[in-house]
């Protein structure tokens, strides 16, 4: 990839990026004039950056009629936004007050972060759940849009919001074809953009053509951080984030603007990200659980080029709560065999299901006599993957399945892919397991997921493939 100008020297490119405060999609995002504007976009590029400098612009400029709110996933990420418009307030001189963490409405407790300008206009940084944009009008920011539980629902609130005049800006990432954002971008390119947003497509190599790994370059090198990236070359930089994606699905929809196709998916990214808690809603979702409360185990074997692991899940209030995740690579079987028993010892486990297939068979054995009644081994055929999966599935679609929203687990459950068999059947494949096809994390949750409709034995037979 040549990304040098024709007369333009690597020290000439070098001095030129540094020298701007943003990289050029970044300025033209920055400038636009359209009431309605859209971004998809490689992660980490710097989106929400450069449209905090926006936000502040528009919201501390004189005369100006309109608070701005910018909706992030949850608290964490508002104090994040708010942070940088506090910043950029700084660059841009202006006066303003920070107001801190706020309550906005005291009968559903809607908190945001708040700053306000010298002409009287706010700036918030909210929690973009539906509920939250209702009534509220002005210049709106939804950031990571995609990710959010219901996108269409948060679209549907917040337009009316423009009547009255503001604008609108969406920023995200793509989470699957079926998502709203990937709709909203499809409408724009194919069906005459008749909502009349401004495009803005940024994917990783044309964000580094215009100097992103130099800027990253420049920031670790005033920051004096040591890393071995340093020397790379723009080339050297793309190849490792290639590299280091654990599969072509997550290259193209992380870094390259192109959304997973949901179609063949046995979770599609809606079900998955609607069972989704940040760390925060994990948290509160978890700091009540009592000890008492029923936890089931499932655990996938693997020991060199995959992970064992074992994940537990806690029933309570009527969800199935992620509570633990533990991968066990490259562990000696009888350290995986002591983690398990220490699990299955010190908490109320009421069923656990081990994978009891090749690798796993002694330390099944060994469970389910240390364990009678408890746990039960699962030798994998393609009947017994699809009765998992298929039951997996019916308990993402009825809302009662609770999972963080690491990248990593989220992209294992969506590997699995499901097609009909010769007989209208449907089968279970991994196409793109985060190791090496195993797909390990999405078995363990399915093996514990299975766990907790406690099946006679009968449904479980140890039938070898």
């Amino acid at each position: 990839m040549n990304l040098l100008l024709p007369v333009e020297t690597l020290q000439q490119r070098r001095a030129r990026v540094r020298a701007e405060y943003f990289l050029p999609t970044q300025t033209r995002w920055i400038k636009s004039k359209a009431r309605k504007k859209a971004m998809q976009k490689t992660r980490r590029y710097g989106g929400s950056f450069a449209n905090a400098y926006a936000v502040t612009e528009k919201t501390s400029m004189k005369g100006n009629p309109f608070d701005s709110w910018v909706g992030s996933r949850d608290l964490l990420a508002a104090r994040l936004s708010i942070n940088d418009v506090k910043h950029f307030s700084r660059v841009l001189k202006q006066a303003c007050i920070d107001r801190g963490e706020v309550i906005l409405d005291d009968e559903s407790k809607l908190r945001a972060f708040e700053v306000e300008y010298a002409n009287g206009r706010f700036s918030r940084a909210l929690s973009s759940s539906p509920d939250s944009f209702a009534g509220k009008q002005g210049w709106i920011t939804l950031d990571e849009f995609a990710l959010h539980k219901n996108p269409r629902q948060l679209y549907s609130i917040v337009q009316p919001g423009l009547m009255r005049g503001g604008g609108l800006s969406i920023i995200s990432t793509h989470r699957g074809t079926a998502n709203y954002f990937n709709e909203l971008i499809k409408e724009i390119k194919e069906k005459g953009n008749p909502k009349k947003f401004e495009l803005f497509t940024i994917h990783i190599e044309d964000a580094v053509k215009e100097g992103l790994w130099l800027k990253i370059q420049q920031g670790l090198e005033d920051a004096g951080v040591e890393d071995e990236r340093l020397g790379w070359s723009d080339d050297e930089f793309l190849q490792s984030l290639r590299d280091e994606c654990a599969t072509d699905e997550m290259w193209n929809q992380e870094y390259m603007c192109i959304p997973c196709d949901d179609s063949a998916a046995l979770l599609t990214w809606e079900e998955i990200l609607k069972a989704s808690c940040t760390s925060t809603e994990m948290s509160a979702l978890l700091a009540d659980v009592p000890l008492s409360a029923p936890r089931y185990i499932g655990m996938d074997i693997g020991r060199r080029n995959h992970p064992s692991v074992i994940w537990q899940w806690v029933k309570y209030k009527g969800l199935l709560i992620e509570e633990e995740v533990t991968p066990l690579l490259n562990m000696p079987f009888a350290e995986q065999e002591r983690v398990l028993f220490e699990k299955l010892h010190r908490l109320p486990i009421v069923t656990a299901r081990i994978d009891a297939t090749g690798l796993g068979m002694q330390i099944a054995e060994n469970a389910v006599t240390a364990y009678p009644g408890k746990v039960q081994g699962v030798i994998f055929n393609q009947g017994i993957k699809t009765e998992m999966a298929v039951k997996a599935k019916r308990k993402f679609q009825d809302l009662i399945v609770r999972i963080s929203d690491d990248t990593k687990k989220q992209y294992e459950l969506y590997s699995l892919k499901q097609k009909s068999g010769s007989s209208n059947q449907i089968i279970i494949k991994e196409d793109a397991g985060l190791s090496e096809k195993h797909s390990d994390y999405a078995w363990a949750a399915f093996l514990g997921l299975h766990a907790v409709d406690d099946e006679p034995q009968s449904k479980l037979e140890m039938i070898l493939i």
